[in-house]
């Protein structure tokens, strides 16, 4: 229960942290953070939650989108 792993990307100002987290019932889910200071010195925090069921699509769908970037 809890977070069962993380790790963390430093890319300039912008900080992405990578979980997984897991519920109570023992599902797991990515939940992905990003962490970047605004012009006006605030920290705009979105957070993304990826599913289980989910997570091996948006997987496939990143790493295309990586591929394309990389060619």
């Amino acid at each position: 229960m809890g977070t069962v792993y993380s790790t963390l990307v430093r890319a300039g100002p912008t900080t992405y942290f990578i979980d997984v987290d897991e519920d109570q019932q023992g599902k797991k889910s990515l939940v992905i953070t990003e962490a970047r200071m605004t012009p006006e010195a605030k920290k705009h925090i979105p957070v993304i939650h990826i599913s289980a069921e989910s997570v091996g699509l948006f997987g496939q769908a990143v790493s295309e989108a990586v591929l394309e970037i990389m060619r």
